[in-house]
């Protein structure tokens, strides 16, 4: 799956990082009608090959060995970042990918996004891990998509309004834009703050539940940083897409998910690798 350009230019020097109300060379039939608009989920990318095989989507950093069999399908040639597949089987991903199997009739080949309760935030709340085939959404979803208007201002009112993470454009003859709510400016979401921060440990009574050196952010990247605080409300947590107060529901699950990879690194299980497939992040 090569990468799907967004359909404006992104400010990356932008905290958050935002998309300017200019187009990106290449895109411009979005806005000239072209194309079906399609729900973008908040998932993990993954796929399935013409011989049954499951592949999880992977990228490799400048420098960074490949993972065992991994498939290289585009490299950008001003990072030198690649993107290409590594089997499920081989990544974190693995047993996750198999309840969603047991609960889905994904048997055609083509791309999925794993989607469920621990994989990124889960916005739209699955009870369980599903396989949601690129391109599909309900019924009303799909006519709602159908009312998104193609503008920069427009985009930005329409998305704001819905809980959607955003939209991919599909052209007949192949081609794909997308765009993500979070990349327009939100007037009721407070920035990320740009002070460098320490990750030196806090004395007692500090407010900081964890502090990391702030990072390069690329919302295409696997890896970010993020940051959490603790006020007398509870939990917030930081990173370039978001602040937002978590509950303690949610607080519980990402602990236990947390508990739960330190554990496999305790046993051996894997390398402890930045850039394995998250099952709790809050980035990108």
């Amino acid at each position: 799956m090569q990468k799907i350009p967004t359909l404006f230019t992104r400010d990356l020097t932008a905290r958050p990082t935002l998309v300017l109300p200019q187009v990106t060379p290449g895109c411009e039939w979005v806005l000239d009608g072209e194309g079906t608009a399609t729900r973008m989920w908040d998932g993990a990318c993954v796929m399935l090959d013409e011989n049954a095989a499951w592949w999880a989507r992977r990228e490799v950093q400048p420098g960074e060995t490949p993972p065992p069999n991994f498939v290289e399908i585009a490299r950008d040639s001003t990072t030198e970042r690649a993107t290409g597949w590594e089997p499920v089987a081989q990544t974190r991903l693995r047993d996750i990918h198999a309840e969603a199997l047991t609960l889905s009739s994904a048997r055609d080949p083509g791309t999925y996004e794993l989607v469920g309760p621990l994989l990124n935030l889960n916005r739209d709340d699955f009870q369980a891990h599903m396989l949601m085939a690129h391109g599909w959404a309900p019924f009303s979803v799909r006519i709602d998509l159908g009312t998104a208007p193609r503008d920069y201002a427009g985009l930005h009112e329409w998305l704001h309004a819905r809980p959607y993470e955003g939209i991919v454009w599909h052209h007949p003859d192949g081609r794909m834009a997308k765009i993500r709510s979070r990349y327009f400016p939100r007037a009721d979401r407070p920035g990320k703050r740009t002070t460098n921060r320490s990750a030196t440990p806090q004395a007692d009574g500090d407010t900081a539940a964890a502090r990391l050196h702030r990072t390069e952010f690329d919302p295409e990247g696997r890896s970010s940083y993020y940051e959490v605080e603790i006020d007398h409300e509870g939990p917030i947590v930081y990173s370039e897409c978001c602040s937002d107060r978590i509950s303690l529901d949610t607080a519980r699950t990402f602990h236990a998910a947390l508990g739960r990879w330190i554990a496999t690194q305790d046993a051996g299980e894997g390398p402890e690798s930045s850039d394995a497939p998250n099952l709790i992040t809050y980035q990108a």
